[in-house]
């Protein structure tokens, strides 16, 4: 099984310093693992230039992290997002990772249905594997109002990438960070034997 892990990197904000020594600590030795440290200015923003749609197909014209990224989300089994919540959504700089993910996907659309849910219109796929997400999300004063949009947006977001609505953990606390890892890590410690 292959996963990689983004987080931001923001040594200002100690929860976010918290999260990266916690994800060091407790992935070191855990292959295969690539964890991404993302701060605003590492990546270029998604300038809609189609270019990864129409000129280069699946590549986007800036070449910096996010073309690494983008190749681990095709290849990996599962994606890992460690990040603050701002406002019911993630960060800026984690916002930036996921806007520049759209070379995943076709500028064709498809008709989803979800049970429960109206038919919506969304992105076809591009590739026939894309990696599961699984968000432990940060921030010390989160109301239940944001928690329940950012929760929303989790799900909108799988949906547009054609993937099972994601596992979430909103965290408080570097406690609660770090006991949201060490269940991660065990989850996929299981999966990997089971896969052996």
């Amino acid at each position: 099984m292959r996963f990689s892990i983004i987080s931001e990197y923001a040594p200002t904000c100690s929860l976010t310093k918290s999260a990266n020594q916690s994800i060091t600590t407790l992935f070191a030795s855990t292959p295969p693992l690539k964890h991404f440290q993302v701060a605003f200015d590492t990546l270029n923003s998604c300038v809609g230039c189609f270019s990864c749609w129409l000129k280069t197909p699946g590549k986007c014209c800036f070449k910096d992290l996010s073309e690494e990224i983008s190749t681990h989300m095709v290849q990996d089994d599962i994606i890992i997002f460690v990040a603050p919540i701002q406002y019911g959504c993630y960060s800026p700089a984690i916002k930036k990772v996921l806007d520049r993910s759209v070379p995943n996907v076709l500028p064709f659309f498809t008709k989803i249905k979800r049970k429960g849910y109206p038919t919506e219109i969304h992105h076809a796929k591009r590739y026939k594997k894309i990696a599961s997400h699984i968000i432990i999300a940060y921030n010390e004063s989160i109301t239940p109002k944001e928690e329940s949009t950012f929760i929303a947006l989790t799900r909108a977001n799988s949906i547009n990438f054609h993937l099972p609505s994601p596992m979430v953990y909103i965290c408080r606390t570097r406690e609660e960070i770090d006991e949201a890892l060490l269940e991660v890590k065990d989850k996929l410690s299981k999966e990997e034997q089971h896969y052996a």
